[in-house]
């Protein structure tokens, strides 16, 4: 039981975040968001989409309280503010597409170009860190094997009890962080399971005759599984 309030915990924390009676949307793809569409903010010329207010997991799963305006990673560097906001796609740097005003603090980071940090204000929230991602990181949280993506996601993925008799054993997971595209052999950007458990080092299988799927492991309770990770296919 206190496994499963843990994780509902950590699945309502993920999805929203209270702010006075408004509520922030942290997925992305939200429709609650004011305008009905997920902002787009230009940095040297290109387009990077919100993806939510930055949280840093080990906080939230080790249950310390903690600041959300301050929830950046390291090597970040304030190069500017919010120029302008439009409902079109962006055309210059600094400029935000939103379906509302919004002003802020950019932050670019020469070692992970892929994620920009926004020091956000609006009427409905002020000073919240919002993460936005370019093209590169669209196949967010996943796998890479033999120059492939494989998808990690929890809410469409699913899991077996057993594995399929072809698999084995292929290797273990290195963690190489959010903002990063994975490049080699079972690297990953997603940090933890479904059961908010650290993916470093975790053990991965593979049907040698079949490159389509791949299994992690995964500790259900008091019965392994495996995750099944699909080939990512545009």
């Amino acid at each position: 039981m206190k496994k499963l309030f843990l994780c509902f915990a950590l699945a309502l924390t993920l999805l929203l975040t209270a702010c006075g009676n408004k509520t922030i949307p942290v997925g992305e793809g939200c429709d609650t968001l004011p305008g009905g569409f997920d902002p787009v903010l230009q940095m040297n010329g290109t387009h990077y989409r919100w993806t939510g207010i930055a949280i840093e997991h080990q906080r939230v799963l080790s249950g310390t309280v903690y600041n959300p305006t301050r929830l950046m990673p390291d090597g970040y560097t304030e190069v500017g503010e919010i120029s302008g906001v439009t409902e079109e796609l962006p055309t210059e740097d600094f400029q935000l597409q939103a379906g509302f005003e919004a002003t802020g603090r950019v932050f670019v980071s020469e070692e992970t170009p892929e994620a920009v940090y926004v020091c956000m204000t609006t009427d409905w929230f002020e000073e919240y860190y919002i993460r936005f991602i370019g093209d590169a990181l669209r196949n967010n949280e996943c796998i890479t094997y033999q120059g492939q993506p494989y998808r990690f996601t929890l809410l469409d993925s699913t899991v077996v009890k057993e594995l399929p008799t072809e698999c084995e054993l292929i290797g273990k997971l290195t963690y190489v962080g959010e903002n990063v595209v994975p490049v080699n052999d079972l690297e990953t950007n997603r940090r933890t399971d479904g059961f908010s458990k650290n993916l470093q080092g975790r053990e991965v299988y593979g049907d040698p005759d079949d490159g389509s799927v791949l299994y992690v492991y995964e500790q259900h309770y008091d019965y392994p599984a495996w995750r099944v990770c699909p080939r990512w296919e545009e």
